[in-house]
């Protein structure tokens, strides 16, 4: 998992564990896509969010806002179609993954 290994970099660059934390939660928010920021930024700001927290919120909010600029999206002419006689049965996917949408370049750590 992308996270796990995250946080096997910083543990071996940066050394003092209060730090690690500090780091990791920062190049979470920072590299974050634009859903997971809006979801990250509504968590309470005292005490700061840990990774943990941000990890959650992203997978608890982020489909739902993204459902909803869908929604949104639509053109007017769609809500004006007909719908077919019989819906499509969905049936979803045995084990389906929520991305939190944290991407970074683990090379920049080498810096620290």
């Amino acid at each position: 998992m992308f996270v796990e290994r995250l946080t096997q970099a910083v543990e071996l660059q940066v050394k003092n564990e209060g730090a690690q934390e500090h780091v990791l939660e920062e190049m979470a928010l920072t590299n974050a896509n634009e859903q997971c920021k809006a979801a990250i930024l509504s968590l309470p700001m005292d005490p700061a969010p840990a990774l943990d927290d941000m990890l959650h919120v992203c997978t608890q909010k982020v489909p739902f806002m993204t459902a909803h600029l869908n929604h949104s999206s639509r053109d007017d002419s769609d809500h004006r179609k007909e719908l077919p006689q019989q819906m499509p049965c969905h049936h979803p996917k045995e084990e389906q993954r929520v991305s939190c949408g944290i991407r970074l370049d683990i090379g920049h750590l080498n810096a620290l």
